[in-house]
């Protein structure tokens, strides 16, 4: 065993059968390797030397650090092949951090690498404590992986990505979390979901690439420019798959759906939003619960396709259309089923080759034109109609029960057709013009 009371300089190898133990500061004048048979404890502050100091740990034990490590002057970098490393204070360094085995936090703590990369491949645990990972001089990319229990994980606003993934191990993160990183933000899961609770903002993010689940549970969720990169990609607000819940606004702007079936959870209280260029192509678009808002405010969704798409909601939710958003999808069909409609877009900006609306829910009537319908009736205004291009628009599809009632309409060019075969009735009060 090797134990230092006072502090320390270290240059070197420095080997052990047994522990050790520097109960003080510590401060590497050199690069400077610690080989141990059982476990390696740094008490004080850990510090290089003119930014000369390496610092790798070879422990078959627990190695821990009580204290802050480079806090005056940063380390050129910090490897741990330990089953088991503690952390009690912030990590910086100016080149690579490697941690390979689980790390485990005893007080909030702050990781900087500038540009090195950081990996913690093997695990990050702390309930309750709080996890950053880079600043706005980070440049170095972040991955952590098997298996994240924390209080909150946050990225500072450097250039540089991030990826946690969760495969074979959990990722549940209690507080809420903010990814400032303006690189690219990577959540990969299995058939499980990465669970931020108290909710995740990856706005900032150039880009999020997701597979399998991510979920906060009844608190808001927002990702910016979104690629499904598996076959399978849920996000949820409402902690997982739950329809019932609450849940809260999931905001995604900027969507490519890559092949994959995209499904959204915004709980019975909460919306899925979607803003910016949304491609719907090759891939399917399910909203498992809530409503569904294509733009909102005054921000738009430009929606893309060139196949045929579906976009629809389930019984008792409506999909919304704000006064930015557009469809390109010329000579295809885009068929929206949802239990009500509010459209809101610019004349003539919802281009395909056919549009059909249909309800979630057999037997909802549908009121058209100047007809205002009556409570429960899906309206679709002469508004409405006119922000369709279109070659064919279809209202009800064939077994459709529900009645239709047409007020005062003009349609300039599209054909109209109107379903009510399977025990409906469609009824016209007023002038049509088309």
């Amino acid at each position: 065993n090797l134990t230092s009371l006072g502090d320390v300089s270290l240059d070197g190898t420095i080997q052990t059968s047994g522990a050790q133990n520097y109960a003080a500061n510590a401060t590497l004048i050199g690069a400077t390797t610690v080989e141990a048979g059982a476990d390696v404890s740094f008490g004080g502050l850990v510090d290089g030397a003119e930014g000369l100091g390496g610092l790798s740990v070879n422990s078959s034990g627990t190695t821990t650090f009580g204290g802050a490590v480079g806090s005056v002057v940063p380390l050129t970098s910090l490897t741990t092949d330990a089953s088991y490393t503690v952390l009690g204070g912030n990590v910086t360094t100016t080149g690579d951090q490697t941690f390979g085995g689980q790390v485990n936090l005893t007080t909030d703590t702050t990781l900087i690498a500038g540009a090195g990369a950081i990996n913690a491949s093997a695990g990050v645990s702390g309930a309750g404590q709080n996890l950053t990972v880079g600043d706005a001089n980070q440049t170095g990319a972040v991955t952590l992986d098997g298996g994240i229990t924390l209080g909150s994980l946050s990225t500072g606003a450097g250039d540089f990505d991030v990826t946690v993934s969760a495969y074979s191990n959990k990722t549940t993160v209690t507080g809420a979390s903010e990814f400032l990183n303006n690189g690219t933000v990577s959540l990969l899961a299995g058939a499980q979901f990465q669970s931020f609770e108290g909710g995740l903002n990856a706005s900032a993010a150039q880009a999020v690439r997701v597979a399998g689940g991510v979920a906060t549970t009844n608190t808001p969720l927002s990702l910016n420019n979104v690629t499904a990169v598996d076959t399978v990609a849920k996000i949820s607000t409402t902690g997982g798959q739950d329809v019932g819940s609450n849940g809260s606004t999931l905001t995604i702007n900027g969507l490519d759906l890559n092949g994959a079936t995209v499904t959204t959870y915004g709980g019975t209280d909460g919306e899925t939003v979607l803003t910016g260029a949304v491609n719907l192509s090759a891939g399917t678009l399910s909203v498992a619960a809530g409503d569904l808002g294509l733009g909102s405010g005054g921000t738009g969704a430009t929606l893309t396709a060139t196949d045929s798409e579906t976009v629809a909601v389930e019984k008792n939710y409506e999909i919304s259309l704000a006064a930015f958003t557009t469809l390109s999808a010329a000579g295809q069909t885009v068929n929206f089923k949802a239990d009500d409609f509010l459209i809101s877009s610019a004349p003539d900006s919802l281009t395909a080759g056919c549009l059909t609306f249909s309800t979630a829910t057999a037997g909802t009537n549908f009121a058209l034109g100047a007809n205002k319908g009556t409570k429960g009736d899906v309206v679709l205004s002469q508004a409405a109609f006119d922000s369709f291009n279109a070659s064919r628009v279809e209202i009800g599809q064939s077994g459709s029960s529900g009645n239709i009632d047409m007020g005062a309409l003009t349609l300039d060019g599209p054909r109209l057709d109107l379903w009510a075969n399977g025990g409906g009735s469609v009824a016209i009060s007023g002038a049509y013009d088309g």
